[in-house]
């Protein structure tokens, strides 16, 4: 085992967001990509126009599994709960 073993150090992704010969930005670990390591194409797609590095048509505000979320809620189907009317009633009012 080396010294990074020993000191137990470990290897953190960066991504260095250059546009234009600048440097905009940097993506440092997972957290920003929902805190995974196999994010999804579109949630690096949008990291990175966050950055304004690459054009986006979507949110910027919202990451695209949170905006995929709030769309399903506001699709609920609508269901309604009918009572059938029933003649054989146990309430007796002719007493």
């Amino acid at each position: 085992c080396g010294p990074a073993a020993r000191l137990k150090i470990r290897v953190i992704p960066t991504l260095a967001l250059v546009r234009e010969n600048k440097t905009k930005d940097f993506v440092v670990g997972f957290t920003e990509l929902g805190n995974r390591d196999d994010f999804t194409t579109e949630m690096l797609e949008w990291r990175l126009a966050r950055s304004e590095v690459i054009e986006y048509n979507g949110d910027l505000t919202v990451p695209p599994a949170e905006a995929r979320r709030q769309r399903a809620l506001h699709v609920q189907s609508k269901k309604t709960i009918r009572a059938k009317q029933d003649d054989d009633s146990d309430l007796d009012l002719s007493d």
